[in-house]
């Protein structure tokens, strides 16, 4: 079934896959009850509409997404996710790092995941928030499903 956006969606009794991406298990680590929040930070429009929509294919997801670090924080601070995605290099002068430092600052444990371009510069900066796994782009998506199934660190 071709999706003018996405490419092609093949459907799987009981799955759905996007861009051949398997959709993930029913049930994450914290189910509790509630639907899962997601933080995506993304600067770019066609990537954060992207990821936006590989979310938006598994179930039990409350999407929020940001496209500047100060953004993030805010709804971050209100929103409480679950997990956080973000991109290094953001539109204003706060970075993913920056993000992912502030969320995990609070009391309650977020898995996060940085994705970046510039792997050299952010690791240099990511020694801040040690522990948090760094994807480069383009993504894998598997792994990326992998990753934010598990709990937080």
């Amino acid at each position: 079934m071709p999706n003018e956006s996405f490419g092609p969606v093949a459907i799987i009794p009981g799955r759905v896959a996007l861009f051949g991406i398997p959709a993930p298990g029913r049930t994450a680590w914290y189910a509790t009850g509630r639907m899962r929040r997601i933080l995506i930070v993304e600067d770019e429009p066609d990537a954060l509409e992207l990821l936006v929509a590989w979310v938006q294919h598994q179930r039990g997801w409350e999407i929020r997404s940001a496209q500047s670090g100060k953004s993030a924080i805010e709804i971050s601070s209100t929103f409480k996710p679950d997990v956080v995605i973000s991109d290094y290099l953001l539109e204003d002068e706060v970075t993913g790092v920056d993000v992912i430092a502030e969320v995990q600052s609070h009391d309650t444990p977020v898995r996060c995941v940085l994705v970046t371009g510039v792997l050299r510069k952010a690791l240099i900066d990511a020694q801040r928030i040690s522990g948090v796994p760094i994807l480069t782009k383009p993504l894998d998506f598997r792994r990326l499903q992998r990753i934010i199934s598990e709990p937080p660190s």
